[in-house]
């Protein structure tokens, strides 16, 4: 019997996650810094061999929690599907611009293609 190819799973394990608050707030003041509106993008080399991320998006700036699931989901998302060409980084994203959930599937793409041209520019670091 033959078995199926199944193509290789990028998933996002619980060790991939940034939760404590050392690491945070040494990302905000020692990182590397990205200002891709609307998102900042604060990253640092580990010691690991995955990437791991880390997402701040405050109430402040996505006032009902379905938007600021929905961002954390978009951005889970784009870096599961990138991290492999990411390396060993430790990465910060922060939503830094007003973001409400009244937007269509223009402003999800173009926030799909902002956080890609972020996982590019880190590839190369």
């Amino acid at each position: 019997m033959e078995k199926s190819i199944r193509p290789k799973r990028f998933a996002l394990r619980r060790h991939q996650r940034i939760n404590d608050v050392l690491t945070f707030s040494m990302l905000r003041s020692e990182g590397k810094v990205l200002r891709l509106n609307p998102f900042r993008v604060a990253f640092k080399s580990n010691a690991e061999t995955l990437p791991r991320l880390g997402m701040a998006i405050p109430k402040r700036w996505a006032k009902r929690a379905v938007d600021r699931n929905r961002v954390r989901r978009w951005i889970r998302e784009s870096f599961r599907q990138r991290q492999c060409q990411i390396g060993a980084v430790d990465v910060l994203v922060s939503l830094n611009a007003r973001f409400s959930g009244k937007e269509d599937k223009t402003t999800e793409r173009a926030l799909k293609r902002v956080l890609d041209e972020a996982w590019t520019k880190l590839s190369r670091f």
